[in-house]
């Protein structure tokens, strides 16, 4: 919420440098959003938009009176006034923050994916150049992951964003999504693929969970024990205090027993086929 308040009082100080002198009214309504007097702040802002129809600072004074209204919690107002914007000011530059606003507080504060959609498809569709681009490719791959289990167009999405934007901050997580979705379509070298990048990452936590899903990859989907124990001991030594090296631990006694049970088998057969020989030779 900090970071929302600092948000509106920047956007405030950068439109006084852009525009020059801010009016008294609009300048008194930012001091009681300083104060956390939401309630007033959005009395003068709606006063000032009444009075300065054709102010160079009605533009802001509309975001001001929705991030008041988030900052209240009362999201509605806030998506009705950042619709408001976007309705009366299309064009405008800040016109994608309001979108980002509105596809925030349905994603994050009402857990409405589905409504969230069309917003995230604005952002990437008319606002390619935007910081926010990365956040809307990543949610929208997410959503079609985790919430309609469309594995596939998850995928695409994914690729896409990395493909056009391969040194974007969230590029590792969309290869982090991107693995699980190659993992769900039975496509397994191409998830190890994507885990073992994610693995070099810098994000330590991803990093880590990428490291033991490639074990996991080697051992459940592919069968492949020799691989499978060299990933999981590489990962128990570099992650000693992982929550998941016990099981990490587990699965490599389990490759070792069944190597052991491969090796016998193997030995078994071969002494089987000798025993055979000679008997035929006896023939």
């Amino acid at each position: 919420m900090r970071k929302i308040l600092f948000a509106l009082l920047f956007s405030a100080f950068v439109s006084g440098i852009v525009f020059g002198e801010v009016p008294e009214t609009f300048e008194k309504g930012i001091d009681l959003v300083n104060n956390w007097k939401f309630d007033e702040a959005i009395s003068v802002f709606e006063k000032f938009i009444k009075e300065n129809p054709d102010s160079k600072f009605k533009p802001m004074a509309i975001r001001q009176i929705a991030g008041c209204y988030f900052l209240k919690k009362d999201y509605t107002k806030s998506m009705e006034y950042h619709n408001k914007f976007i309705l009366e000011y299309p064009n405008h530059p800040d016109s994608v923050w309001s979108k980002i606003g509105i596809f925030r507080t349905y994603m994050h504060y009402l857990g409405d994916a589905e409504k969230a959609m069309p917003y995230l498809d604005e952002i990437i569709n008319k606002h390619s150049n935007t910081p926010a681009i990365g956040e809307a490719y990543l949610w929208k791959g997410y959503i079609l992951r985790a919430e309609n289990e469309e594995y596939k167009k998850s995928a695409e999405i994914l690729e896409e964003f990395i493909k056009k934007f391969p040194d974007a901050a969230e590029s590792n997580r969309a290869r982090y999504y991107l693995a699980d979705n190659y993992l769900q379509l039975k496509k397994y070298k191409k998830s190890i693929e994507q885990y073992e990048m994610v693995s070099k990452s810098n994000n330590k936590k991803e990093a880590e969970n990428a490291s033991y899903y490639i074990g996991c990859v080697h051992y459940y989907n592919l069968s492949d024990l020799a691989k499978a124990q060299q990933s999981l001991e590489d990962f128990v030594k570099k992650y000693p205090n992982s929550k998941r090296v016990k099981r990490a631990n587990e699965i490599i006694e389990r490759c070792k027993a069944k190597k052991q049970q491969e090796k016998a088998f193997k030995s078994y057969d071969k002494k089987m086929k000798k025993e055979k020989e000679v008997e035929i030779d006896l023939e």
